[in-house]
């Protein structure tokens, strides 16, 4: 369910305006189980992931024959002889330890060939917004990624790109909020969604945060009162109440739509990190919007070591 999710928001960001029906109708079968495991159809499920791979073969094709792209994804790198045998004789024609340069030379190569500069690959995530908002109805946001220069693995690249899918769709559904309300607000129309990368010794964080209008912390709070999560007369800190989003199937939206509604996106993004030994945490700003009480707040995204690369006392401009 949280994979079909995903893939459909992929595909939205995509423009794969057949495959988001596809997944939509599939999520929505899949939700109906949920609540009623007696509809559960192996028939029905095979027959929906069936269409499915039948319409991706078609974007595989046009991937393949029209533009000319490769689809799989390689597990090597070409490395030529000759740069092979330079690497070789120069590292050979040193009798002492002043090598370091050479290795140095070898380390930056193999960072290029194996690891994806991180603001690429939130910047190229990115570039969805500009339809998603316009299905929501709203101005496309300015994205700012700022902080240490980090390179990822290709395992951190997938989850990444995972995660900001859902993200993304977060901030600009629940946060964002359209350029009427913006401007009485006297805020910029424009929203601005904000990724500052900090390397530290044992593990990459992403800080995550929108300008919009916060989290609702008291419908939050009934929300979950109404689902079973809260006990009568319990009292949660603000803290404990925000983490609350992590819940699967906690959404304060009112109705489904292909965008959101279903309460999975944050539980998935903390499922994807904590698969690889990551994890995401909630911190709230202290900042409330004066119009509805909401609370301002970031999201920290920890990837574990192993995972990224930093360039050496590089940083990336604000």
């Amino acid at each position: 369910f949280i994979n079909t999710h995903t893939m459909k928001g992929i595909a939205r960001t995509l423009g794969f305006h057949s495959l988001i029906n596809l997944l939509h109708n599939v999520e929505q079968y899949f939700s109906t189980v949920k609540s009623d495991e007696t509809l559960w159809s192996l028939s029905r499920a095979k027959s929906a992931m069936e269409e499915i791979e039948q319409e991706l073969q078609i974007y595989r094709r046009i991937n393949f024959e029209v533009l000319g792209r490769p689809f799989e994804q390689t597990t090597k790198i070409q490395l030529s002889r000759e740069l092979a045998e330079e690497f070789l004789q120069e590292v050979s024609a040193h009798q002492d330890l002043s090598v370091k340069g050479k290795i140095l030379e070898l380390r930056q190569f193999l960072q290029h060939e194996l690891y994806t500069e991180a603001e690429i690959v939130i910047r190229d995530v990115g570039h969805g917004l500009v339809s998603l908002a316009k299905d929501l109805g709203k101005l496309s946001p300015s994205l700012d990624v700022f902080g240490d220069r980090v390179f990822l693995s290709m395992a951190a690249q997938e989850v990444l790109r995972n995660c900001l899918v859902h993200l993304f769709r977060n901030s600009m559904d629940h946060g964002i909020e359209s350029a009427e309300v913006r401007s009485r607000k006297q805020k910029n129309p424009t929203g601005m969604i904000t990724v500052k990368l900090l390397a530290m010794q044992d593990k990459l964080c992403l800080e995550y945060s929108d300008d919009g209008s916060g989290l609702d912390l008291r419908s939050i709070f009934e929300v979950a009162k109404i689902k079973g999560l809260v006990s009568p007369g319990q009292e949660l800190s603000e803290k404990n109440i925000a983490e609350m989003i992590f819940e699967s199937g906690l959404t304060t939206t009112t109705r489904v739509t292909e965008i959101s509604g279903r309460g999975v996106g944050m539980d998935a993004v903390r499922s994807y990190l904590r698969n690889i030994g990551g994890d995401i945490e909630i911190e709230l700003l202290g900042i409330k919007d004066e119009e509805n009480n909401h609370q301002a707040f970031k999201f920290l995204v920890y990837f574990p070591s192993g995972f990224f690369m930093q360039a050496d006392h590089q940083r990336l401009a604000s």
